[in-house]
């Protein structure tokens, strides 16, 4: 079946199903607000006539290309054109600043095919036993997992602003209360306004922190986003860059694909994860943020190896992993296919085919990368009193566009003028952001964790997995105390 599902991916076809679904998912994912779930939704209408392969390849490549496209946006303007690429704004647009904008999209396209090819082998090989590990992970792992990401952000990578570092941290946490309580259905915060019983929605709180403060730093600043009067750097180069640094690509792929085996946690929290812990390790962890090219291949890696493994649980479980995931488990339906065993026995011809096909639209990402980036990054080179408008009205019509809402209008820009603030202040903008994409599932966790064992905190040392959890926060709390008897010793 996998010799045939090898053959019938290459049939004319479902080839040209996965470029045009890798072109759209690339143009879509660099609009702010647009991204890959509502491009599949728009499409899934039109794959009814097609074969049942041929459909799911095609949401499939539109799915791997947005979550791609959105780092174009991110690098030339710091605008994330998806959640998954809020991390890669953080040194690739600094990168293009520098005049090597190029390189910048060359180390994303690298590293998303790296990634997306590695998430591929673990869809095609393991993902009967990656979706059993997933099913060990209950409340109680899933408060304890986040709560370690928030503590190892603040505690041991953000050394040079820990207090800092701290109060953005727990201004994210207050955000994210905002809305329904998980538990009880209260309504909390909301002061009587209609649009904040839904709580804060997260992309236009993206779109605010990166893109709307953006602009006004480019208003403030002048003349045109690259340093340079010219696009320079190479493409190629940024290929072979990305190579440079295999720890940091083997980890963000690790970190990527077992977060998308992971129902709930998601692509816009792997790409962040796995951004903290390349710096975490690297040698130049002071430079990240300025234009550092590890800053790139590390949440690029992570969130296409993320794209590939969050069907798994969609696949053999019936359970999407993340809303795209969701999109492609309805098209699933729709042709008939029921996911479970069946789907790798009776069904899988089709089921081999659309996997290959997604490696097929992984080639087709670099190819579309190679033919239109030297383009794409003249935009650099334009001077900010023409991109400044365009900018603005991409960001407001991708903010309304999610769910047509003004209230959404009027979020990204107090994100955006509260991102201006934090970035004049240097308060690190992460530490805002983490608790809004992973602060209700937190307290989610925290709160069935609780109502399973009947208000007994043990439980969250009862597993196996909990407990190695909670000694590596343990670990995280005492790591500052132990440099500092280091520091003190060598001293």
């Amino acid at each position: 079946m996998i010799l045939e599902g090898i053959t019938q991916a290459f049939m004319p076809n479902n080839l040209f199903m996965a470029l045009l679904g890798t072109t759209l998912g690339i143009v879509m994912g660099a609009l702010p607000g647009i991204g890959s779930t509502m491009t599949m939704a728009l499409l899934l209408p039109f794959t009814f006539w097609m074969t049942p392969a041929a459909a799911l390849i095609l949401l499939g490549s539109v799915y791997c290309g947005a979550t791609y496209g959105g780092s174009i946006s991110a690098i030339l303007l710091n605008t994330p054109g998806t959640p998954a690429s809020s991390a890669t704004a953080f040194d690739g647009y600094p990168l293009a600043q520098k005049g090597k904008g190029l390189n910048a999209i060359g180390i994303s396209a690298m590293a998303s095919f790296v990634g997306g090819t590695a998430g591929l082998l673990f869809l095609l090989f393991l993902a009967p036993p990656l979706a059993d590990i997933s099913l060990l992970f209950g409340p109680a792992e899933f408060f304890l997992l986040t709560l370690f990401t928030f503590l190892i952000i603040s505690v041991t990578i953000l050394k040079e602003s820990v207090f800092k570092g701290l109060i953005a941290l727990a201004a994210g946490l207050v955000l994210a209360t905002i809305g329904y309580d998980p538990v009880s259905g209260n309504i909390r915060f909301s002061f009587g306004i209609s649009y904040l019983e839904d709580g804060i929605q997260l992309l236009p709180a993206i779109i605010g922190l990166f893109a709307v403060s953006e602009v006004f730093a480019l208003i403030e600043k002048g003349g045109t986003i690259s340093s340079t009067p010219d696009a320079q750097g190479s493409i190629w180069q940024g290929f072979k860059d990305t190579f440079k640094y295999p720890r940091t690509l083997t980890e963000s792929t690790l970190i990527g694909s077992g977060i998308g085996a992971l129902p709930g946690i998601g692509v816009s929290a792997a790409n962040i994860i796995a951004y903290v812990v390349a710096k975490s390790h690297s040698k130049h962890a002071a430079d990240f943020g300025k234009g550092v090219e590890e800053g790139v291949v590390a949440p690029e890696a992570s969130n296409n190896a993320v794209t590939c493994t969050s069907l798994i649980p969609a696949l053999t479980l019936g359970i999407p992993g993340s809303s795209s995931a969701a999109v492609l488990l309805g098209a699933l339906m729709i042709h008939g296919l029921i996911p479970g065993a069946g789907l790798f026995t009776e069904s899988g011809k089709i089921t081999y085919t659309f996997i290959f096909g997604l490696g097929i639209s992984n080639f087709c990402m670099l190819l579309v990368t190679v033919l239109c980036a030297r383009m794409l990054v003249k935009i650099t080179v334009v001077n900010v009193s023409v991109l400044t408008p365009i900018i603005t009205s991409l960001c407001f019509i991708g903010a309304y566009s999610l769910r047509t809402s003004m209230g959404d209008v009027i979020v990204a820009f107090i994100f955006g003028v509260v991102g201006f603030v934090m970035r004049r202040l240097r308060y690190p903008i992460i530490c805002l952001l983490l608790p809004l994409i992973l602060g209700s599932m937190m307290e989610r966790g925290f709160h069935q964790a609780l109502m399973i064992s009947g208000g007994s905190y043990g439980i969250f040392v009862q597993s196996t997995i909990s407990k190695v959890i909670f000694t590596m926060i343990v670990l995280s709390l005492l790591w500052p105390v132990f440099n500092a008897l280091r520091a003190k010793r060598d001293k």
